[in-house]
């Protein structure tokens, strides 16, 4: 897993040192249940979670350089079985850090790298109708609205929701780069 670096922050492979930083974001109940998941009630399930992530090396941790803290998760996951070039990616902020573009500029990073040293080719997103902020990402990363499954979920608080697809095409993507970074591409 290469690391991954913005102007203010790393996305690196996890730590079993970033439980403490994790723990924070796991119990927020602002955070958790508009990612799809309860929130957690027991660090040795939240230990678990990590250890997964440190394992699979499909999520990256977020570290905030300026705070030396791990802020929140990025992943990128192959779901569709029948695509082997279509990667999902999915994240999740401590909600301390929200609203200062933080996690537009992770996935602008990680969209960056999926489509410029990897060989997928196609990246789907999805999002809670609850959940306007996960939309404002992105929609500035610059995905298209694919479709809407009408209450289709149901979120861990118990909210019945619409789940809101978009993907991006590698093509979009090399579209919107600039000339001279093209050149680069």
């Amino acid at each position: 897993m290469k690391s991954i670096e913005t102007e203010r922050m790393i996305l690196r492979k996890f730590k079993t040192t970033d439980i403490e930083d994790m723990w924070e974001w796991c119990t927020d109940k602002k955070v958790g249940p508009m990612a799809g998941w309860p929130v957690h009630q027991d660090r040795n399930f939240t230990l678990r979670i990590l250890t997964g992530f440190i394992d699979k090396e499909e999520v990256y941790a977020i570290y905030h350089k300026d705070t030396d803290k791990v802020i929140g998760s990025i992943g990128a996951h192959k779901r569709n079985v029948g695509n082997p070039y279509d990667v999902e990616i999915g994240y999740v902020m401590n909600s301390n850090y929200w609203n200062y573009g933080l996690m537009t500029e992770a996935c602008q990073a990680l969209i960056s790298y999926i489509f410029e040293e990897t060989s997928f080719f196609r990246i789907s997103v999805s999002h809670f109708s609850v959940n306007p902020g996960s939309r404002r990402v992105i929609e500035k990363c610059g995905f298209t609205h694919e479709g809407t499954m009408r209450k289709a979920r149901i979120t861990p608080d118990g909210i019945l929701c619409d789940s809101i697809k978009y993907s991006i095409l590698k093509e979009e993507y090399t579209d919107k780069l600039l000339p001279w970074q093209k050149e680069e591409f």
